[in-house]
C-alpha cells in the first residue's frame, strides 16, 4: 500500500468526504432556515407593532376629527342663533345633517361588505368552478388549463 493508499482508508475515503460535504451544505441549509425564520419572527413582531401604533394613530385622528366637527357644528349653532333663529330649530337642522352622514356611510359600508363574502371563490371550491372562473375575469386560461389535461 502506498501512504496515500493508506491515508484515505483511515479517514474513510471518498465517501465519507462527500457525506462530509453533503452534511456541510444540509448544516449551511439549516442555518439559513433558522435564520430566515428568525428574521421573519423579528419583522412581523415589528408589523404588529406597526399596526397597533396605526390603529392608535388612527383613533386619535378619529377623536380629533370628531371634536373638530362638533366644535363646527357650534360654531354654527352660534352663528345661525345669533342671526335670530331659534335654538331648538337649528339643533334639530344640525342633528339632521348628522343622520343623513350616518346613514350615507352606513349605506356606503353595506355596499362594500359585499366584497367580503368571497363569493367567487367559494363558487370556485363548492361547485360551480367554470362559472366562477369566467365571472372573475381568469376565462382566458381556461383552454390552456384543458389543452394540458
Amino acid at each position: 500500500m502506498s501512504e496515500g493508499d493508506g491515508r484515505a482508508s483511515q479517514e474513510g475515503g471518498p465517501f465519507t468526504e462527500a457525506a462530509t460535504a453533503v452534511g456541510e451544505v444540509v448544516a449551511g441549509y439549516r442555518r439559513f432556515a433558522a435564520d430566515a425564520g428568525e428574521l421573519a419572527a423579528l419583522e412581523t413582531r415589528l408589523a404588529g407593532l406597526a399596526a397597533v401604533r396605526m390603529v392608535g394613530a388612527g383613533v386619535a385622528a378619529a377623536i380629533l376629527v370628531t371634536a373638530a366637527w362638533l366644535l363646527a357644528q357650534a360654531a354654527v349653532l352660534v352663528w345661525v342663533t345669533a342671526v335670530g333663529a331659534p335654538v331648538v330649530w337649528v339643533l334639530l337642522a344640525l342633528a339632521g345633517v348628522n343622520v343623513a352622514g350616518a346613514w350615507a356611510v352606513g349605506w356606503y359600508l353595506r355596499r362594500l361588505s359585499r366584497w367580503l363574502t368571497f363569493e367567487h371563490t367559494r363558487e370556485l371550491l363548492l361547485g360551480g368552478g367554470e362559472d366562477a372562473r369566467t365571472q372573475t375575469g381568469s376565462a382566458s386560461s381556461a383552454p390552456a388549463a384543458e389543452e394540458r389535461s
